[in-house]
């Protein structure tokens, strides 16, 4: 899930790539920077949504690095952001 404006949110996301671009600041919470013009979940993401969760998994503290490697990984399914 993503925290929106005090708020959160779960996206269930295709398997593939999904055209985010993360930052991961110094609290610890993966930040959205940039959204790609193809990005199948673009309609439901903004610039500084926080990414709280990866399919349930706390990802604090995480380098959006790692991050993308997860998100982006060809095997996996369909992934709860």
């Amino acid at each position: 899930g993503y925290l929106g404006k005090n708020e959160i949110v779960d996206i269930l996301a295709p398997p593939g790539v999904l055209g985010l671009v993360l930052d991961s600041p110094d609290d610890g919470w993966p930040v959205i920077h940039a959204v790609k013009r193809e990005s199948v979940i673009a309609d439901q993401v903004t610039i500084g949504n926080r990414l709280m969760s990866i399919d349930g998994t706390d990802v604090r503290n995480h380098t959006s690095f790692h991050l993308s490697t997860l998100l982006n990984e060809p095997s996996r399914g369909k992934k709860k952001v």
